[in-house]
């Protein structure tokens, strides 16, 4: 999933990301596996990690 390479390529931990979009750490682990399709949390992820909605899939 090109979600967890940019996150990797920005040097930032899963609880980073999570942090900075005001989510669980659980929650945003779940979502970076696929195990979680909340999709009203993507686009403060996709902000997070500088990228497009299409890029998260």
């Amino acid at each position: 999933m090109y979600m967890k390479d940019r996150r990797i390529e920005l040097d930032l931990t899963q609880s980073e990301v999570a942090k900075r979009a005001g989510i669980s750490l659980r929650q945003y682990q779940r979502i970076e596996s696929g195990k979680d399709t909340m999709f009203s949390v993507y686009a403060r992820i996709a902000k997070v990690l500088d990228i497009s909605l299409e890029q998260l899939t």
